[in-house]
């Protein structure tokens, strides 16, 4: 038992010790756990606080259960990543450039899946610095005929709310892809950069459940401040802080 667990409850403690002997390399990929008796035993706990134990370092990716066969250490995906991406950047604020309807290109026809002819609403924000414009998000919605476009509830929302609010948080998932791109005399105006600047592309669908696209985003991100980040692996977030 160590500092971290000293004091806390049971199914803490269970958790701790089956974590710290995978880290070890006393439980291997693919290693069967001790069974659910075996652990109660070793612990003096309840077979609900060792199952409680199992199933939070099976939700953390840690174990897998095999029905009839028991608990195995899980193989790590060490190519799958976790990127986070924020809506505004630390010390950063957002700044509703425009709101207009357009005829979109076959780019952004392609992905909000819209007919030849349809329109589409698009919103230019850009992010700022105290040193100026570091990004544009430049996001587009489908436009439905008689649909009111409401600045204040766009000013301050971020991209998601805006084009979730036909739907429910849940109802949607996002799919993300991340490019280079050289700033066009357009996107240089806005980003308050010189054209051909090498540029960070975030870009974003918006699907909902039954397949329909909800949005279509794209964000510029200017040097240095194009850079992502993103971490596998399964080692506590206090051990990878400052990389």
């Amino acid at each position: 038992m160590n500092k971290k667990t000293y004091g806390a409850p049971v199914y803490v403690v269970v958790e701790d010790t089956i974590r710290n002997s995978i880290f070890s390399g006393a439980y291997n990929p693919g290693d069967l756990l001790p069974s659910e008796n075996e652990l109660c035993t070793q612990f003096a706990a309840s077979r609900e606080t060792v199952r409680k134990s199992l199933k939070n370092l099976e939700n953390d990716g840690f174990i897998v259960s095999r029905p009839g066969k028991g608990y195995f250490v899980s193989v790590p995906e060490h190519n799958r990543f976790t990127v986070i991406l924020p809506d505004v950047d630390d010390g950063c604020q957002s700044k509703l450039k425009s709101i207009s309807v357009v005829s979109p290109d076959p780019t952004v026809r392609r992905a909000l899946l819209l007919p030849f002819g349809a329109r589409a609403v698009l919103i230019h924000r850009q992010i700022l610095s105290l040193s100026g414009v570091v990004a544009l998000e430049t996001n587009y919605l489908p436009y439905e005929k008689g649909q009111p476009i409401i600045e204040s509830s766009i000013n301050y929302a971020v991209f998601p709310e805006i084009a979730a609010a036909k739907t429910t948080p849940f109802a949607f998932c996002t799919r993300m892809e991340i490019t280079a791109e050289s700033a066009t005399p357009e996107l240089s105006e806005l980003l308050e950069c010189e054209p051909g600047e090498p540029l960070l592309v975030v870009i974003r669908y918006l699907i909902g459940q039954n397949g329909q696209r909800i949005g279509y985003g794209r964000k510029y991100l200017k040097q240095p401040h194009g850079k992502i980040s993103g971490q596998s692996g399964y080692l506590p977030d206090e051990q990878i802080k400052g990389f």
